[in-house]
């Protein structure tokens, strides 16, 4: 063996040694990453889903109490006066159109005759005729409704509705809220019936949970899916396909069936899961529902909502990483083999400098984000593409709270260490088309690009603030910061870079202002 070659061995064994362990450590870091992100968000979505489903319930319950308010039953008499009769009929047809979400809104009397009944069909009000209204006493809503309290609402199952026996095409999921009804006397004369469309409920829980609509359904207390992704695995309780997640899941089901919460991993993936619980009488508290108190004995409805990230794609993203890495790796290895040859110490010495000289000046050497000068340059960007495309933007100027306790209490490097925790997370709420940066301190700043609608914004400044919010494990303490976010809007806050610095700069501490932890939008102070 010449001395060539020996010479080579001497350097390429060792370095290659040291590329293949790097490279097997960053490959593992990188899937650790990506996982964490994945559990952080499929939690926060689901959560988001959660609340969806609550806020449509809370509306239905506040609009049923209105109308059991109406002032035509207000007077001593259990029949309803023509006067009254025309009045509430009226306001029926005003309110059904208004709110756009009510197949019918009936008031029927004691014996379960139907007074007034609006209904509603693709933005078309219909107010059924004396003639052609009917008697519901015999059915199941009207009796639970009647026998309930004042102020207490029965809730029915959510099904597929049916006509004369049939379930009706296009499936049409329905829920039916009822409450009785009392005179200036205080004597029950019937109930109001409200037949929700609860298409609406499921497309807020859809709009909620975008991020992972993909993959997230929503089960009932049996098993069956009432929302799913693939339409055709959706309400086998009543069709005769009877596709349920305790067939297809069977183990994790289990978990899913007996625990509130949770999230865990299976050989069929992710699962990421919370419950909604729905009792057969509600009442309004507050902003709250909570179960009715007329009965001792009360029904509950149980929803299970469920992501579930597929192994498949488990394997397919780790993959995806590996590939990527490769493509970067493979060529540095094939260039590790020349230089160890050539020993070309000198040339790779020169060109790492000059690459760490061009990384520090455009980023931030902490976080690895954008510094100050990439974040204008890409703030120009931002202005030069929306004047070309009209489509505007935001800038979020996110300044962290408590963050100086953080420091004080445990020292600069978890002070550091929190700074790259807080950079992770906000990379992993935005998209890789805007821009995160650090400008300073515990200063943040998010272009957030071709934005159409206020709500996108404002969904993802609350996650930001939601995420931020969690613990953080530093120095194995726990530290607990939060985030105050400034929003300006181009070109309505500003057309230039400076300016819309300081109005984001300055809706930032309007937010510190109001209390710290929330986000304001800036607003022109009027004279």
């Amino acid at each position: 063996m010449n001395k060539t070659v020996k010479y080579f061995l001497y350097i390429f064994i060792p370095s290659a040694i040291a590329f293949f362990l790097f490279f097997t450590y960053f490959y593992f870091s990188e899937v650790k990453k990506k996982n964490d992100v994945h559990l952080i968000n499929e939690t926060l979505n689901i959560q988001m889903g959660k609340k969806a489903i609550e806020l449509e319930f809370q509306t239905v319950l506040s609009d049923l109490l209105i109308l059991a308010k109406h002032n035509a039953f207000y007077n001593t008499r259990k029949l309803l006066p023509l006067s009254a009769y025309k009045n509430l009929q009226g306001d029926f047809s005003l309110f059904s159109e208004m709110k756009g979400i009510y197949d019918q809104i009936r008031f029927l009397n004691l014996d379960g005759m139907e007074i007034v009944r609006v209904n509603y069909n693709n933005g078309e009000i219909f107010t059924v005729p004396l003639k052609s209204l009917q008697n519901k006493g015999s059915r199941y809503y009207f009796k639970k409704s009647f026998k309930i309290a004042q102020g207490v609402i029965y809730v029915s199952p959510l099904d597929l509705n049916k006509e004369r026996g049939e379930i009706e095409i296009p499936y049409k999921p329905m829920i039916r809220f009822g409450t009785p009804v009392f005179n200036a006397e205080k004597e029950k004369i019937g109930i109001v019936l409200l037949n929700f469309l609860a298409e609406s409920l499921l497309v807020n829980f859809s709009n909620a949970v975008t991020n992972i609509k993909d993959h997230v359904t929503i089960v009932n207390s049996k098993g069956y899916w009432l929302k799913h992704p693939k339409a055709e695995m959706e309400w086998g309780c009543m069709l005769e396909h009877k596709r349920n997640i305790k067939d297809v899941y069977p183990a994790s089901w289990e978990i899913i069936r007996n625990q509130e919460q949770g999230q865990f991993n299976t050989d069929k993936g992710t699962f990421t899961f919370t419950s909604v619980h729905i009792s057969e009488e509600l009442q309004l508290n507050r902003k709250r529902f909570h179960a009715g108190s007329s009965s001792p004995v009360k029904k509950e409805y149980v929803w299970k909502i469920v992501s579930h990230i597929p192994i498949d794609a488990i394997t397919a993203e780790k993959t995806a990483i590996l590939v990527s890495l490769s493509k970067i790796g493979s060529p540095i290895f094939v260039f590790l083999m020349i230089l160890s040859y050539f020993l070309s110490i000198t040339r790779v010495k020169n060109k790492k400098v000059e690459e760490l000289l061009k990384r520090q000046a455009t980023i931030d050497n902490l976080t690895g984000l954008p510094n100050r000068k990439l974040f204008l340059d890409r703030l120009e960007q931002a202005i030069l593409s929306s004047n070309r495309t009209k489509i505007s933007f935001a800038l979020l100027f996110i300044d962290l709270d408590r963050f100086k306790a953080v420091n004080d209490t445990l020292g600069h490097t978890a002070g550091d260490q929190l700074l790259c925790d807080v950079s992770t997370r906000v990379q992993g709420i935005v998209r890789e088309s805007d821009t995160v940066a650090r400008i300073g301190g515990d200063e943040f700043t998010v272009i957030l690009n071709h934005i159409e609608k206020n709500t996108d914004i404002i969904r993802i400044a609350q996650l930001l603030i939601e995420t931020v919010s969690e613990p953080f494990v530093l120095e194995g303490e726990e530290a607990t910061i939060g985030a105050s976010i400034g929003i300006a809007l181009f070109p309505k806050d500003g057309i230039d870079q400076a300016t819309l610095i300081q109005n984001a700069d300055s809706a930032m501490y309007q937010a510190k202002q109001e209390g710290r932890n929330r986000y304001c939008f800036f607003e022109y102070e009027k004279s």
